[in-house]
């Protein structure tokens, strides 16, 4: 039985993010039953068509879940009774890793019934926002198996490949397990990246899209470019500036931030999540705050689990923070740190330049976190002190 606790304001929006393109007005209910709590809104569009969003309180499936985790979640032995009990390769650590295990004898495959299969799940995007962890991390769960090679990048390479080769690209798994794919740029390239995914593998694809502030992402891109340009084979950079400063504001001239620089424009969540409304439905996309991700891992990890309709299996405890690194790292079933490629320790920005950034995508933050209904946690806390460890 739901109650309404209150109704929220209506605003007017000249562009529907969830409901293509078309004036609209929207009414938010918050509702609450018992200890759980639903987001609930009503978007009436045109004609008076109505179609409702639900949305799970995060705080509270993560408390939901944290009761009800299983053994494989305490116990080593057991963790591997459930992850390998009926997965294709055999146990070796990382337990996360399944491009340097073993694969099993024919005969147990078949008996399994594995085999490639393509992902229900694509990790796709935004890049320098910790999709690469939350893959790892999600890896651990018994019933996921991920893509055996970081970045498959079919649906934004320009080399025409079939879905033939696609599923050549993932690990073998079982009926029980589900495979992941992640490709960061899927999110903004090319345009027509999530119509290809809707048609080419399922309208039911589960589309996981990991944002975090736009500021601290431009930082990371810059310094992962400045890295490409010293490791040999780490592929050509974009044009950037000798500083992050530079590469970002037209500094000595307009002094305005330049919209049109790629690691810029990128952090301009709200045009690009148009599409992926567009080609699927609001159920099946979920939207992962990244920057509460690097600060409590296991909440979002929460939040995927239950948007998967998976068993629950991630708790705090699986998780401690690096001190020297400021990230966090694996303690279950053993202890293991992502790469040092990540966690780089990012430089001291310019606090003009900081602001400057800051304003820039306050207006577009602002609408992202209205439309979708959802308290991102840098919106509004864009102060050059939170930014750094």
């Amino acid at each position: 039985m739901l109650t309404v606790r209150h109704i929220s304001h209506v605003q007017h929006c000249t562009q529907s993010l969830i409901d293509l393109k078309r004036s609209c007005s929207e009414t938010a209910v918050v509702c609450t039953a018992n200890s759980s709590s639903v987001h609930s809104a009503e978007v009436i569009i045109g004609d008076n068509v109505t179609r409702s969003i639900q949305l799970r309180d995060v705080s509270l499936v993560a408390e939901e879940t944290e009761q009800s985790t299983w053994d494989a979640s305490y116990d080593e032995a057991k963790y591997i009774e459930a992850k390998f009990g009926s997965f294709c390769y055999s146990p070796k650590y990382p337990y996360f890793v399944a491009t340097d295990k073993q694969l099993l004898s024919e005969s147990v495959l078949r008996e399994r019934g594995c085999a490639k299969r393509l992902p229900k799940v694509i990790i796709a995007g935004v890049k320098k926002c910790g999709t690469g962890a939350v893959l790892r991390f999600l890896n651990l769960h018994p019933n996921i198996t991920g893509s055996s090679q970081a970045e498959v990048h079919y649906f934004d390479s320009r080399v025409k490949r079939d879905l033939t080769w696609y599923r050549d690209q993932m690990p073998y798994s079982s009926q029980d397990q589900i495979t992941i794919e992640k490709t960061p740029t899927y999110f903004n390239f090319p345009d027509d990246a999530p119509r290809r995914i809707r048609e080419e593998l399922s309208p039911e694809t589960k589309i996981i899209l990991v944002l975090c502030d736009p500021v601290r992402r431009a930082v990371s891109d810059y310094l992962e470019y400045q890295w490409r340009t010293t490791v040999p084979g780490a592929g050509a950079a974009k044009r950037i500036r000798k500083t992050f400063e530079l590469t970002v504001v037209d500094v000595g001239y307009s002094e305005s931030v330049k919209e049109e620089q790629e690691i810029v424009d990128l952090g301009v969540y709200i045009k690009f999540l148009i599409r992926w409304y567009d080609a699927f439905e609001k159920e099946n996309i979920l939207l992962v705050d990244g920057t509460r991700f690097s600060n409590a891992p296991y909440r979002e990890l929460q939040k995927i689990e239950h948007f998967l309709g998976l068993r629950p299996f991630f708790r705090e405890a699986h998780f401690s923070l690096n001190p020297d690194r400021g990230i966090y790292c694996i303690n279950f079933p053993k202890e293991y740190c992502l790469p040092e490629s990540k966690g780089r320790t990012h430089p001291i920005v310019d606090d003009i330049i900081w602001q400057k950034m800051c304003d820039f995508y306050a207006p577009y933050d602002k609408m992202l976190a209205k439309i979708y209904g959802y308290n991102f946690s840098w919106v509004g806390h864009c102060e050059q002190r939170k930014q750094y460890r």
